[in-house]
This record gives C-alpha cells, structure tokens and sequence, in this order.
C-alpha cells in the first residue's frame, strides 16, 4: 500500500519537476527497460543495491505502469525478506563484525543478484548470436 500512495503523490506533486531534473538518466533507464524488459526491474530490486523508492520513483517516471511497479516490488522483496529473517536468525550467533558477512548470508545475496541476471544474460546472449 505504501508503494502505491507514494507513487501516487510522486506522480501528482512531482512528476513534472523531477522528471524535467534528471531527463537523461530516465532516458537510460527507458533504454534498458526495452531492451531487456520488466526483468531488469526485478534485477534492480533483487540486488538491494539501491533503496526501492528510488526504483520505483524512476520507473514512475520512465512511465512503467503502477501495476507493474507494484508486483515488481511484491515479487523482489520477498527473497530478499527470506535472506534478512536468515541474517536475522543468525544474529544470536555473531561474536565479532566479519560474521555479519557470513558465507551463507553472502552466497543467498548472491543468487539473488544472479536470479535476477538470467533474462538479462540470455537475452544478451541470444542478441550476439544473432549477429
């Protein structure tokens, strides 16, 4: 719901001003969406690199539709809430800082990047065969 109402006061207070800030930037982001679909909105989401509002305040503004913002976001936060309530359950056992980044914690935030990159990877890699 959250996501919703924010897109919602993003597109009827600021739509016009920030999409006018940073015009080249959702140019790039419009580029990648068509070349490699809803796929690389999943990507983004799933890398927890970047916080969601700002993929979806992008995605509002490269005119993706608010349906698809929003199971986009439904759909990269649940693994990422599985790998948390992970780290979380290993919280009892952490005893110094370098066991926050434990191998198992690191490896589930590396099949999520990687999940998500598959469509991206395939579809590069069907493009070069092409040619």
């Amino acid at each position: 719901i959250g996501v919703m109402i924010a897109c919602l006061v993003y597109r009827r207070f600021f739509f016009t001003s920030i999409g006018e800030l940073y015009v080249e930037r959702i140019k790039k982001f419009r580029v990648a969406l068509q070349e490699y679909g809803i796929s690389y909105l999943l990507m983004l989401h799933f890398s927890a690199v970047f916080p969601y509002f700002i993929i979806n305040s992008v995605a509002l503004f490269a005119n993706v539709p608010l349906r698809t913002i929003l199971w986009t976001t439904i759909v990269g936060f649940f693994p990422q809430a599985f790998v948390y309530a992970f780290a979380g359950n290993k919280l009892s056992t952490i005893r110094s800082v370098s066991d926050i980044f434990s191998p198992a914690v690191v490896f589930a935030f590396f099949l999520l990047i990687l999940l998500a990159c598959i469509p991206i990877v395939l579809k590069k890699f069907k493009k070069n065969l092409e040619l």
